[in-house]
């Protein structure tokens, strides 16, 4: 369905005033004590990481490794954890020397700890360790996730961790920022559902305001590297109770937002640059686009306070975010703009 955009631009504007409250949507369980904080994780991670290193594979084991961290009472706790190496293009060693990595917990062990109740987290870690813009790319991506985060519920809570890695080789001891990622099973839970592992479900097949809102995201930051029927940096959630299930995007380092020096833009869509933008999705109706669009303006705020204040955060990575987030927003002011991107570009999905 076609629809005017000067209708949407207006409809923003009285969506925005009334403070959107279908982003504070409260379904399911609040989340656990370490997903609850905004405050920087100081922790300590030793394991062999000379033999991580070397771990390329998909199939690769769990590696005995011990995190420390302190308690709020000023003692110190350290657990038993396996590691693993996980990823697809982070993984290969022409990107990354330092590969992400999954946390595998002893749930008995954590009680009493931030990680208690967990199982298995991924960590993404800082990719290069002699390179700089490399950890800013880690706190680039850590913010998309908090934007989303920000517009709904479904979606995957992340912690900012600051983590001293030791094991190895003599010179191997390093601190650099990471952050967690909440565990998918656990997001479906908080969200009253499950995770759903079929392939096939077309992008129309999914919840209409929900799919609308990702789409509109992915335009935000600048991201084309996903498919919702392959499954492809998306998770399917099926709520009890209701057949149409939630589409949850996650991996954003291919996307404009965090503009990644080994991103490739997709040819198949014309773009020449991961900055480049495009609206991937069939067409929606107004009144799902003109709320999705103006739960964005309603947290623009947010958004810009986030990137100011995180820490670590360098200045030109705040200045380089927050010009593209500004060339989004410059789109919603303009009627032409809005029918350009969003009304004449669909169907794509």
């Amino acid at each position: 369905m076609k629809f005017l955009a000067a209708g949407i631009v207006g409809s923003l504007a009285l969506m925005a005033c009334a403070h959107v409250m279908w982003a504070q949507d409260t379904t399911g369980a609040s989340p656990g004590t370490l997903f609850s904080s905004h405050d920087v994780l100081q922790l300590t991670l030793e394991a062999d990481f000379d033999q991580l290193r070397r771990d390329r594979s998909q199939d690769t084991e769990y590696r005995p490794g011990r995190i420390s961290f302190s308690q709020p009472d000023g003692s110190r706790r350290t657990l038993e954890v396996g590691v693993k190496t996980r990823g697809i293009t982070r993984l290969q060693r022409n990107v990354c020397n330092f590969p992400p990595l999954r946390l595998n917990f002893r749930t008995r062990d954590a009680v009493g700890t931030a990680f208690a109740g967990q199982d298995k987290l991924k960590l993404v870690a800082h990719c290069q360790d002699h390179r700089n813009e490399y950890e800013q790319y880690v706190l680039r991506e850590f913010l998309v996730y908090r934007i989303y985060a920000l517009l709904t519920p479904f979606s995957f809570k992340v912690r900012l961790a600051r983590i001293t890695y030791v094991g190895g080789a003599a010179d191997d001891t390093t601190t650099k920022y990471a952050f967690l990622i909440e565990d998918d099973d656990e997001m479906a839970r908080r969200n009253g559902g499950t995770v759903m592992e079929q392939e096939g479900v077309h992008q129309s097949d999914i919840d209409e305001f929900q799919g609308t809102l990702f789409a509109v995201f992915q335009y935000l930051i600048g991201n084309t590297d996903w498919k919702v029927s392959r499954l492809h940096n998306v998770k399917l959630i099926l709520r009890d109770g209701d057949p149409i299930p939630v589409a949850v995007p996650y991996d954003f380092d291919f996307s404009g937002a965090v503009n990644t020096d080994y991103a490739e833009p997709d040819r198949d869509l014309g773009l020449q640059s991961v900055r480049q933008r495009v609206f991937i999705s069939p067409c929606r109706t107004e009144y799902d686009l003109s709320r999705s669009l103006a739960l964005l303006l309603d947290n623009k705020d947010a958004v810009y306070g986030m990137y100011s204040e995180l820490e670590g955060f360098s200045e030109t990575s705040i200045r380089s975010s927050l010009e593209y987030f500004d060339e989004f927003f410059g789109v919603l002011e303009r009627p032409d703009a809005v029918r350009r991107v969003f009304v004449r570009s669909c169907p794509i999905g």
